[in-house]
């Protein structure tokens, strides 16, 4: 696979780099005062506005034909050049202050010739030689610049001045120069090591993920080493010489033609298509114990590895590395030198993502947020499809698909609450709609919490939905948690009243996990009590649960409610809930939640498109 070049997406990368910017940069700024010059000259004539013309037309010059010839010897034409230039303006000008301004950027290019050391040195030392030859200096008119009473210690504050001046360029420069020389060095042992930077393996990622149409599966792997994951500019020569080590050992513990990335904090990435997973994790993990020689002695390494998959744990490059900055601040705390991204890290990432308005916004008006459907079955009737509940599901651009648990809470406290409640009660509708039309009527579920439920806006757009498709009552239902003890008891009760004669049923999830379980099930007006998955998982292994469960089944039965089980996974579960009467179960064992266009497949449904 072809990957760009390092140097073509790196800004100041090289000092040759650097050294054409700053050209660059003051042939703009003598262009600019050639013109206005040039500009005086013409309208009011006379003076010493001409001198500074032939500034950047020799830069310009040096620009232009400068290519092939090295930094140093074009440093030094442009400080010949610039000095030349201020002789000018100093012998038609006679202003030792506005000559000294326009060699600002001598300390600058000196830079590129000599070390800094040097310069502090130097700097001064031009200064006053220029100084004292502008002095004695003739005009070209024959003119004396300076009168014979004119004491040379005239100029001193001007020069100390000037001096400061030069220097704090001089030392701020330096940083630049220093950072972009060590750059420099960090990016050629990359490059002759053959390591990828962040942009290439951006490349790389997306061509693994399209190479194979049938399986897009790319699994990521961060190594982390200490005393290696410090920035990689910033690195002395002795760490340079153990990073050099490093990266033979790891690429002799990798398949031939791997190709292994560097990141800026110092960490590896390598990635893999399926069929070499085994093959990668059993190099990594030879890793763990292994040693550097470094001039005869042995340097014990162990380093971290971690490891995320896309599309599984994301759809972008910036989301896996995120996952593994998670993994390694997890295997950190855990002691561990091989961790996988886990639901754990997914939990400890959404606890601290916060999503803008506008991230939440666009989510909703450029279709990014999904509803899948989660079949519900009837036990006691050979297992027909008898109802969904739908599941909102965002696939983010940059994070790839998340989970209510992600982004619902932000949803619901956000300035666009009332644009996402809408958005669920639509979609559902048309679900519903959908399925009426294929001539399997069921009845489809969706969430709202207690301050949606009592919001007349949102009732009102329950209503216009009832008025547009007429459904059967009960056929749309609200599922309501038992959790939401924010609210008055008796308000909900209200709210929900006139909901139910609108034609929609009420559903209470959630039941049993709370302190208040019977009272709300006494007052609120309930069609279904779906119990909490914690009572059904390992149900056939846990005689409380089933206990709980059969009284749930038979408060329900007495009250006339249907019944709806949530997540079951296993056969054995499903043989105990059919036998203590249970009607209908939800959960992985009889199907994941799917889109619209899945589920119709699924069950051998036909979607009838709408007649325009």
């Amino acid at each position: 696979m072809h990957t760009p070049s390092y140097r073509s997406f790196n800004t100041f990368s090289t000092r040759t780099q650097l050294f054409d910017s700053i050209l660059h940069l003051l042939l703009w700024v003598s262009g600019a005062m050639a013109v206005v010059a040039s500009v005086k000259y013409l309208l009011i004539g006379g003076g010493s506005e001409w001198s500074f013309i032939p500034l950047p037309l020799t830069l310009l010059l040096i620009k232009l034909f400068g290519n092939g010839v090295s930094t140093t010897i074009k440093a030094s034409l442009v400080i010949l050049v610039m000095l030349i230039n201020a002789f000018f303006v100093q012998i038609y000008g006679g202003s030792l202050d506005l000559t000294l301004w326009c060699g600002l950027l001598y300390p600058v290019f000196l830079r590129f010739l000599i070390p800094q050391s040097a310069i502090l040195a130097v700097v001064p030392l031009s200064i006053f030689i220029f100084a004292w030859l502008s002095h004695y200096a003739v005009g070209l008119n024959g003119a004396v610049l300076y009168s014979q009473d004119d004491k040379f210690i005239v100029h001193f504050p001007t020069i100390l001045f000037a001096i400061l001046g030069y220097y704090t360029i001089s030392i701020m420069f330096n940083q630049v120069y220093r950072y972009t020389a060590l750059k420099e060095m960090d990016l050629d042992n990359n490059m002759a090591q053959g390591l990828l930077d962040e942009l290439q393996l951006e490349a790389h990622f997306n061509w693994l993920r399209h190479k194979n149409e049938d399986d897009t599966s790319v699994r990521v792997y961060g190594i982390r080493v200490a005393g290696l994951n410090v920035d990689s500019s910033s690195q002395t020569a002795p760490e340079l010489t153990l990073v050099s080590a490093f990266n033979n050992l790891l690429r002799s513990r990798l398949p031939i033609g791997v190709s292994i990335g560097r990141l800026k904090n110092g960490d590896y990435v390598v990635m893999a298509e399926r069929r070499y997973w085994d093959a990668f994790e059993t190099g990594l993990r030879s890793l763990l114990h292994d040693s550097l020689e470094i001039d005869g002695s042995y340097i014990s390494i162990e380093p971290s590895i971690a490891t995320s998959d896309a599309p599984t744990d994301g759809a972008t490059l910036k989301n896996i590395l995120s996952n593994l900055n998670t993994v390694f601040e997890r295997a950190l705390e855990e002691r561990k030198l091989f961790a996988r991204y886990t639901l754990q890290d997914r939990e400890r990432q959404s606890s601290r993502k916060q999503f803008s308005v506008s991230d939440l916004l666009a989510a909703i008006d450029q279709r990014q947020l999904e509803v899948h459907f989660q079949p519900k079955i009837d036990i006691q009737n050979e297992d027909q499809l008898v109802g969904a509940e739908a599941l909102v599901r965002w696939r983010h651009p940059e994070l790839g698909l998340l989970y209510p648990g992600d982004f619902v809470d932000e949803m619901e406290r956000s300035a666009v609450r009332l644009n996402f409640v809408n958005f669920i009660i639509e979609e559902s509708a048309k679900f519903c709609y959908q399925l009426q039309e294929a001539g399997h009527p069921i009845e489809i579920s969706f969430n709202l919490n207690a301050h949606d439920i009592q919001d007349l806006r949102v009732t009102a757009d329950l209503h216009r939905v009832q008025s547009d498709y007429n459904f059967p009552p009960n056929l749309m239902q609200i599922e309501v948690s038992e959790h939401e003890t924010s609210v008055s008891l008796d308000s909900l009760t209200r709210a929900l009243n006139a909901i139910r004669e609108l034609g929609y049923g009420v559903s209470l999830d959630d039941f049993g996990t709370g302190m208040s379980s019977l009272s709300y099930f006494q007052a609120l007006p309930v069609d279904t009590v779906k119990i909490d998955r914690r009572f059904v998982h390992d149900l056939h292994l846990n005689p409380s649960s089933e206990q709980v469960v059969r009284m749930i089944t038979s408060l329900a039965k007495s009250e006339g409610c249907a019944l709806v089980a949530e997540g079951a996974e296993v056969s054995e579960e499903i043989d105990v809930l059919r036998k203590i009467g249970v009607n209908q179960v939800q959960g992985f064992y009889f199907g994941a939640a799917l889109d619209a266009e899945a589920f119709f497949k699924q069950y051998g449904l036909t979607i009838k498109e709408d007649d325009e």
